[in-house]
């Protein structure tokens, strides 16, 4: 239940005895004259569970004038009297500002201005102390002494409170308060009770300095009142109703007063009640902390290191144990564990600080909220902050009863362990050290104050300001906003100005918050340091819009500044400024796009990974091992890269990463890499958010050249792009990365994409792992009887030339921009390969340069041609065009009109009509005349996991030739063909001795085998028997067999062809199963086994019948011819 406040009319006292029906025990709670008997009053505060209260007030007589209790101190006018004790070694100091040793000590008094304190630096030695004590106090017997004290510093010694006698430090008491270590960068308050045993009794301080310079000891706001300290009363009666408090005094009093008393706020009570200061520290229990039962699982109390390697801390933040979560198994992506404080018994501003841990490259998340406002996030930590603990110190209103929430989240993996220690709840506000949140949702506005020297003030405001078509019409985030009401009596040019209290830190910061700008009037909006008034980090002069926009903004810091928020007065009302969701951290803000580095000068920002075994470097010139990494920088002079020699070993791993991108949606990463060694292990590149999305993921030696990789991702706002080396089996696989450039939207270009080549090659770039390059041209080629006479379409177009210095074998490559773009396309071009030195033109996708997706060989003519290949493409793709020089300068080849569409190239137009030929070549032919085993064009292999093999036969099968069958009164085999439909040879099933189910597959494997893109696979076949079983044609995926085509039963005697497209992206195996039925007349044929680029072409006089188990795929034809 909530504590009873009660009103009782004052008198002259020196102590309240409390005593509850039924007992016979008393417990008294002191108090001191308040004022005149006829009108002060007196509040006494405590928690008890009866409403029943007897109260007596003994009278005794006033004290004598010359007293000096209450004796007050706060030190900001000076040292109020105390003297510094001679016998000790040092002084304590009076100051106003941050203690000279950084990590330690105070910013601000906790009383408006001045606070004493010990200075630890050197040359003070460990075990040093300090004393003062109050002048003498002319009261004998108990007092409270109630102060506050600040002990902040990894080195932290100790603070006691004493009694002595007048100035004799001979009578100093033993302790009777006392504190040792690092109590976190707050302000706490004590109240102590201690006897003074005569009229001239001094209350004293004394301080020992820790074992280094982090001790400083600050102490603030003294007072010393008569009687012992105020006790909390927790009596176990049962309550009744009515509330009620029955107060009398002793014998000598004659009056009797009844005084009805009603319970303040909504608190109910309970056995995980607390009053404030609260802490814990996790060295014996949860103090009383509340695992919640909605969640996933459980915080845990743990010391040393978490069990996940490289997640978590190696140890508590201070002393041994602290609670963290383990997100291991039985954990999945986005479980959460919540932790929650008891109820807090307090009312208003409340400083809570802690020390945390978000530490592994899985991490989920980690936030603190309050029970009362859960959307509201105090703290909110969603990335890897690196293996150390990070302090938090944040200011939050509370209502009686609340409880202070600590949240962690599952990452997408085991790393990712939260870790909190050192919790600690106080009255009042927070020396301010960053991470600095505010977002208004409470009314004290974290600290933040008006500025005494504008025209008037910021408001705060939920919903719509008050004028029309100006200002928000809600917080950006939450319930909350701070604004600037721009109606009379405002006039033109007033300002208003908001500070941040000051901020404890120095070095560089990242302001960040959400602004609104909106209205036809709008005078201005801009941000400053208070020690740089006239340098805007921020400053906008005319309206954004109905909109809230996020603003970060980079500065550099002395501790103790302050950053200001000032909105100026437009020419009418309609100019309402507001700003949200303030946030101010350490370090440099996220970067806006586009993000560039060419290492030039530094890392950009770039950071080294903390799980790293070693880092990336920069260099120039070529790497120190021969034989691997470039020999310089792909533009400029530096370039990052890293070094596998000694001490280095296998599997050793470096991580580079970007900033924090202050950026959402797609995003385009380029940049050049090296990946050239016999020793390479692996370049990889991910997104903080999901480690297990790659970008790029090399693995072998790429030759010594730089190559451009185009990655695209999805990211949320402040992920980081990481670039991870692995060592390899030896040094020779040095990895290095140049010109890095980050923009928003996905890589690419998109469709329709065309090149003339009439200005220039439209972006399409020259390879530099090739000989040499393609070249513009208009008109004749440089040699005769080679080349095109002039453009396919316009005046120009592109070639390779063929005369010296270039030699038999010289390859020309040039790659065209990446396309955004998954799904079918059509690409067309022209080309020409007129000369008897022709050697080879082909065309590849870049994800896939070892399967051509056109390819021709030899002089055709001297006319242009031109091609149309379907395509699938994945965004990010590129099509690469190689030209190879033959025997003589009489090689060149040349293209131009290049364009690629969406969809297929029957469903689009091609280029502009001319009796230029399309091209539609077979390049593998099987016609089953080998045994399969050498023939250039068609390899055909047995599949060693399946039930038996296929044979190869001429004439009629071993089952067809023991019987006939009867069609039409024709005879034919019982079961097989009469011969190969083609030459003497076919391969066949032989179905004798085989049972039910058994199958056997036959492998092609040949150059167009190995294409990537569309393709039309033609095979000739025969299904002629009474217990025929099924045919299909199949494609090996990523180790999945696919059917492509199907088909069962008897057919007839006749050879029939099949024709059927395939997709062969990331296919690498292709093939024919026949499966059996257990029956001699079920021999199945096969003969003319084709590929050719391209999707099938059918006469107009076929019968397409749609495959029997694939009716829903169209793609999917039988041609019987």
């Amino acid at each position: 239940m909530s504590p009873i406040v009660f009103t009782v009319a004052a008198l002259e006292c020196t102590r309240v005895g409390l005593r509850f029906p039924g007992t016979a025990a008393h417990a008294y709670l002191p108090c001191s004259p308040i004022g005149p008997t006829d009108a002060a009053e007196q509040r006494l505060r405590f928690k008890m569970h009866s409403h029943r209260i007897l109260i007596v007030l003994l009278s005794l007589s006033a004290l004598s004038s010359a007293q000096m209790l209450p004796w007050n101190c706060n030190f900001d006018d000076g040292l109020c009297g105390i003297t510094q004790d001679e016998s000790d070694n040092r002084d304590w100091m009076r100051l106003d500002n941050f203690t000279p040793t950084s990590n330690t000590g105070p910013s601000t008094a906790q009383s408006p201005r001045f606070f004493l304190y010990f200075e630890t630096s050197d040359p003070v030695r460990e075990g040093e102390v300090t004393r003062f004590t109050t002048p003498d106090l002319q009261y004998s017997g108990s007092v409270c002494v109630d102060f506050w004290y600040h002990m902040y510093g990894a080195s932290m010694g100790s603070l006691k409170v004493f009694s002595q006698t007048g100035l004799d430090s001979s009578t100093i008491s033993d302790s009777d308060f006392f504190v040792s270590g690092d109590q976190g960068n707050v302000w706490i308050n004590a109240k102590v009770t201690v006897d003074l045993n005569s009229n001239n009794g001094r209350v004293g301080w004394q301080a020992t300095k820790g074992n280094e310079i982090q001790s400083d000891i600050a102490v603030d706001t003294i007072s010393i009142t008569r009687g012992a300290c105020p006790v909390t009363v927790s009596p176990t009666i049962e309550t009744t109703t009515p509330s009620e408090v029955i107060m009398t005094t002793a014998e000598d009093v004659d009056e009797v007063t009844i005084v009805t008393v009603e319970p303040e706020g909504e608190n109910t009570g309970g056995d995980d009640e607390r009053s404030l200061p609260y802490s814990c520290s996790f060295e014996t229990d949860f103090c009383q902390m509340n695992q919640r039962t909605n969640d996933n699982f459980d915080w845990l109390r743990l010391s040393g290191g978490t069990p996940t390697g490289n997640s978590g801390p190696n140890g508590a933040s201070q002393g041994t144990f602290y609670a963290y979560t383990e997100m291991s198994s039985p954990r999945n992506q986005g479980d959460v564990a919540v932790l929650e404080t008891p109820s807090l018994l307090y009312s208003g501003d409340v400083c809570i600080s802690f020390d945390y841990h978000v530490y592994g490259s899985t991490v989920g998340n980690f936030y603190v909220t309050l029970s009362s406002n859960p959307e509201i996030r105090l703290l909110d930590i969603s990335t890897d902050l690196g293996n150390e603990w990070k302090s938090a110190n944040i200011i939050a209103n509370l209502r009686s009863g609340d409880r202070v929430v600590f949240t962690g989240v599952t990452g997408s993996d085991v790393y990712g362990d939260i870790a909190i220690d050192s919790l600690n709840i106080a009255t009042g506000t927070c020396e301010v050290t960053l991470p600095y949140v505010c977002s208004f949702e409470n009314e004290n506005l974290c600290q933040m104050t008006q500025s005494e020297n504008d025209d008037f003030d910021w408001e705060r405001s939920s919903g719509s300001t008050g004028t029309s078509l100006t200002g928000p019409s809600g917080a950006s985030e939450g319930s909350y906003y701070m604004f600037t009401e721009m109606s009379s009596p405002r006039v033109p040019n007033d300002r208003a100005t908001l500070i941040s209290p000051e901020l404890g830190y120095t070095g560089d910061i990242c302001i960040r918050f959400d602004y609104h700008a909106f209205g036809v009037d709008f005078g201005g909006f801009y941000v400053t340091l208070e020690s740089s008034p006239n340098n805007r980090l921020l400053d906008v002069t005319t309206e954004q819009g109905d909109q809230w926009i996020p603003a970060s903004l980079n500065a550099r810091i002395n501790e103790g500044e302050k950053v200001l928020f000032t909105a100026v007065r437009g020419s009418d009302v309609r100019g309402d400024a507001a700003i949200d969701n303030l946030n101010i951290e350490t370090g440099a803000c996220a970067k806006t796009l586009p993000y560039t580095c060419s290492f030039e000068d530094n890392f950009c920002d770039m950071s080294q990974s903390a799980t790293n075994d070693f880092d990336w470097t920069r260099l120039s010139g070529q790497t120190p091992t021969g034989g691997t990494g470039p020999t310089a920088a792909y533009d400029g002079e530096f370039y990052a890269y890293t070094e596998m020699s000694s001490p280095r070993q296998e599997n050793d791993v470096a991580r580079l990463e970007t900033p924090e991108l202050d950026a959402e949606g797609a995003i385009c990463v380029t940049f050049r890499y090296s990946a050239y060694g016999s020793s390479l292990g692996r370049l990889y590149v991910t997104q903080s958010s999901n480690v297990n999305n790659v970008g790029l993921d090399i693995r072998a030696d790429q030759g010594e050249q730089w190559l451009t990789a185009d990655l695209s991702f999805n990211i949320a706002r402040f992920e980081k792009i990481y670039f991870t080396a692995v060592r390899g089996s030896d040094v020779y696989g040095d990895f290095a990365i140049d010109d890095l450039d980050i923009a928003s939207g996905s890589c690419g270009e998109t469709l329709p994409w065309t090149c003339g080549f009439e200005s220039n090659f439209c972006d399409m770039e020259q390879l530099s792992n090739d000989q040499f390059d393609w070249s513009r041209n208009e008109g004749l080629t440089g040699t005769s009887d080679t080349g095109p006479t002039a453009a396919y379409q316009g005046t120009w177009f592109m070639y390779i030339e063929a005369s010296s210095p270039r030699q038999n074998g010289d390859v020309a490559a040039i790659q065209t921009p990446q396309f955004a773009v998954t799904g079918s396309v059509c690409v067309r071009f022209a080309y020409n390969m007129y000369g008897v030195g022709i050697n080879r033109f082909y065309v590849v996708n870049s994800r896939d340069s070892s399967r051509p997706v056109f390819d021709q060989t030899g002089n055709k003519q001297e006319s242009w041609l031109t091609a149309q290949i379907d395509m699938e493409l994945t965004s990010g793709d590129r099509l690469v065009f190689y030209g190879i020089r033959g025997n003589s300068i009489e090689g060149d080849i040349a293209v131009d009109d290049l364009r690629l569409t969406s969809g297929l190239c029957s469903d689009s137009t091609g280029p502009d009509p001319t009796d230029a030929p399309v091209t539609q070549y077979v390049v593998t032919r099987c016609d089953m005349e080998g045994d399969g085993s050498s023939q250039n064009d068609c390899r055909i292999s047995q599949d060693n996991t399946d039930d038996f093999d296929w044979s190869r036969a001429t004439g009629k099968t071993t089952s067809g030739a023991l019987h006939d069958r009867r069609i039409a009164n024709v005879k034919y085999p019982i079961t097989g063909p009469q011969n190969a439909r083609n030459g003497e040879y076919y391969f066949f099933t032989e179905a004798s001795g085989t049972r039910d189910g058994d199958v056997a597959r036959i492998i092609f494997d040949g150059d167009q085998f190995r294409r990537g893109g569309n393709n039309c696979l033609r095979y000739a076949f025969t299904m002629n028997g009474y217990h025929i079983g099924t045919l299909r044609a199949y494609m090996m995926k990523n180790g999945n067999r696919e059917y492509a085509w199907t088909l069962t039963g008897d057919q007839s005697p006749d050879w029939k062809q099949a024709a059927v497209d395939l997709n062969m992206n990331s296919v690498s195996q292709i093939g024919l199963e026949a499966v059996m039925i257990g029956d001699f007349s079920g021999d199945i044929a096969v003969d003319d086994v084709s590929m050719s680029s391209g999707r099938c072409e059918f006469p107009n006089h076929s019968s397409l019948i749609a495959n029997n188990n694939l009716e829903t795929d169209e793609r999917w034809l039988l041609c019987v011819f």
